[in-house]
Parts: structure tokens; sequence; C-alpha cells
């Protein structure tokens, strides 16, 4: 039996539905999402007495119904977690793979901007059950109760979710997802409509009582790969069985005035991070996202940044940044601040989370499905969106420059 059957956990937290009547708190840690109701999920397993990777857990899936055109259990996830009792920072590498049979020329002669063709192998479910069985304190089926008593129940829309579906509506209608976000004549349900997910609550449910692993290795996985490859999708059963644990890796890691900062390595995007404190150490901005110039230059940063992501990604190495931390450099900063200096002239993309607790474990995640609404389709049966990452995947090799 789930330690938060899904009726007790929505009647006591009926009230939230309107974020400005209602705030989570608790003595035993603290929690950080996107959404409030992932960070009450997380709240309440911190309350009842989980650590901050089983509260992390529990946030992430509820994240996958809260905020399910951003991430899921069709996407990935990266986590970078302290754990106390070893003393120890270990980065939980998650990204989506490429299925076997997505060969350069397979893919090079395939659409791959959205639909089945541009799924990856999904990784999200994977990091969760490594998470919890090594660091964990709670068993899984008890994490998952929140996330399904929300499904069950449903959300009202935020403004922004509502904005993501008039905006991508047409990507929808142009895969098989639209079921699950529009109503019968194609378009958003009308404002304050409550937004269910039954399909996905039912997912949960089995995922509760077979175990997380049975996403790649169950009958979840059967339908997974039996849907996609009647779509003409490149996942097969193969490639869900023999999916691996992720890995486990050193954090990257800067000083910062008398502390450091620890985050995730390539492919995630923890060396953005860290170049991005370096500018703004070289710099000499103001950075107060209140006045005009402190919004201009922090969206100037982080604009150079992700242009420097993308230059440099041939540079990186699948264990560290490689030649790529020539960007971490203080003669590269300081050229790159002249230049974002000169440049400068008077949307729902991926989710995240922090989870502290009282033991003082800390989780840092990041989940996604690529972009908005990932690859647009979805088993209908299960509920969830598939993520779009192949449409990423480089089907050439580039020398790197000397």
């Amino acid at each position: 039996m789930a330690r938060f059957p899904d009726a007790t956990y929505l009647d006591r937290d009926a009230r939230r539905d309107d974020p400005q009547l209602w705030s989570d708190s608790s003595a035993r840690g603290m929690v950080v999402t996107a959404h409030y109701r992932a960070t009450g999920a997380g709240v309440d397993i911190l309350e009842a007495g989980g650590n901050a990777i089983d509260a992390a857990v529990a946030a992430s899936l509820a994240l996958a119904v809260c905020e399910s055109a951003g991430s899921g259990l069709g996407g990935m996830a990266m986590m970078l977690l302290f754990d106390a009792a070893r003393g120890k920072v270990v980065a939980l590498e998650g990204p989506c793979r490429a299925p076997r049979r997505a060969t350069p020329g397979a893919i090079a002669s395939r659409r791959r901007y959205r639909g089945y063709a541009a799924v990856a192998v999904p990784s999200h479910v994977s990091v969760l059950q490594h998470a919890v069985e090594r660091y964990g304190s709670l068993p899984a089926r008890d994490l998952l109760g929140p996330a399904i008593g929300l499904a069950d129940e449903g959300l009202l829309p935020t403004p922004v979710q509502r904005r993501l579906l008039e905006h991508y509506k047409e990507a929808l209608r142009s895969g098989n997802a639209g079921h699950l976000f529009l109503d019968s004549t194609g378009e958003p349900a009308v404002l304050g409509s409550r937004f269910r997910q039954p399909h996905l609550a039912e997912t949960l449910r089995r995922l509760a009582e077979s175990g997380l692993d049975s996403f790649y290795r169950g009958a979840i996985a059967r339908e997974i790969a039996a849907d996609v490859e009647a779509n003409g999708g490149f996942i097969r059963d193969d490639d869900l069985f023999e999916f691996p644990a992720p890995r486990e890796s050193e954090a990257l890691q800067t000083r910062l005035d008398d502390g450091q900062v620890l985050t995730m390595g390539p492919p995630a995007g923890g060396l953005a991070l860290l170049q991005m404190l370096a500018l703004e150490r070289s710099g000499g901005w103001d950075l107060d996202p209140d006045t005009h110039e402190g919004a201009i230059a922090l969206a100037s940063i982080i604009r150079r940044v992700r242009q420097d992501r993308r230059r440099y990604r041939s540079k990186m190495r699948a264990d560290g940044p490689g030649e790529a931390a020539e960007l971490l450099t203080a003669r590269y900063a300081a050229a790159a601040c002249a230049e974002i200096v000169a440049a400068i002239e008077g949307r729902g993309e991926t989710s995240h989370l922090c989870v502290a607790d009282r033991w003082g474990n800390v989780v840092s995640m990041t989940q996604s499905i690529e972009r908005s609404f990932g690859a647009a389709v979805a088993t209908p049966s299960l509920g969830f969106l598939y993520n779009g990452y192949l449409r990423a995947f480089k089907i050439q090799n580039h020398s790197c420059p000397r």
C-alpha cells in the first residue's frame, strides 16, 4: 500500500489550485521547483521522513504531471546530488540515447523535427530508479503517490501553459498527442477547465505496482516499442531492455569568492553555468535583473554562452569539457566581455528542481523532452509525450581545430 493514497493527498491538498492562497514549508528541508504542486509533493516526502533524494524523485514525477509539455517519463534527466553520509558529490548522467537502428544513414534519410523518427531512448525513469535504489530511503511506490493523485484529479493550467498550448497547437495536431492536450475541436480547453491525465495516471500506477524497472523491461516497454515501430520510429524492445544505468561521474567545479560551485559536466549544461560565472566576474557588470541595465547585461551573457556552447560542442569530451575548457579561462572571459559590451544596444522548455534535507543531502536536477511538447507524439494508452532528441543528433564528425 502506498504511503500517500491519492484521495488523502488530494483532499488535504485541494486548496493548492490557487497558488496565491497557499504556500508550502517544512522544518525538515527545502524544495524548489517550477510548479507549486510539484514543490508540495517534495515537501510531503520530507515531512514523511524521506531524504532529499526521495523528495527530488517525488517532485520530479510530479513535474512530469504538472509540466508535462516540458519534461516527463518520455524524456531525459540529469541529477547532481550531495550524499552527506559519504561526503560525496555525484553526477548522475542521464542523456537520452540513440536507438541501435538510428544509424547515420537511417537518420540522414528521415525528417526528424518532430514525430516518431525524432524519439531517442528515454532516460528519465532510469535516473530516478538509480537514485532511489542507491541513495533514497523510501520505496519508489511511495514516491509515485503524489504524481498519481495530481494526474487523476487534474490541474488548472497556468497562464504560461495556456500560451504554450496556443503556440504549439499546430504541432500537436500534426502529431498524435493532440488528444492529450486539446479538446475535441483541436483547440486548448476553455479557461478554467481542469486538465486531467488519466492515461498518465494509469502508467504511473503500473510503475508503482511493478517497479520503475518495468518501464524498460515490462509491459510498458513492450507498448513503447510496438507503438514506435508501428509509426516508423527507431526504438525497439532491445533498446529499452538493454538500457544502461546512468553513469556516476565527477562534478565540474570552480571557486566562487569563498565558496565552491559544483555542476554537471557534458553533455549537460554545467559548463555553460561556469562560463556565465566567469563572465560575471570578469565584466564588472551590474546584474540586478530589476534594473534595465542589469536585465540587458544578464540576457546578453546568457545569449553569448548559448552561442559558445553550440560553437564549442565538437571540442567537448564525453567525460569532461576537453578543449572547451578554454571557455573558462580569464583570457577568453575578458575578450568575450568586451564583445558583449560592444554588441549591447539600448519560453517554457525543460524544467529544474532543487532539494535539501535536514541531514545535509542536496539534489539539483534538470529534466526535459527537448523543445516544448517534445516530438509531439505519444503512445495513446500511456499518456506521456516522447522526447525529440534525435533531432539534435549529429550525423557527421567534424575535426576539431588545433
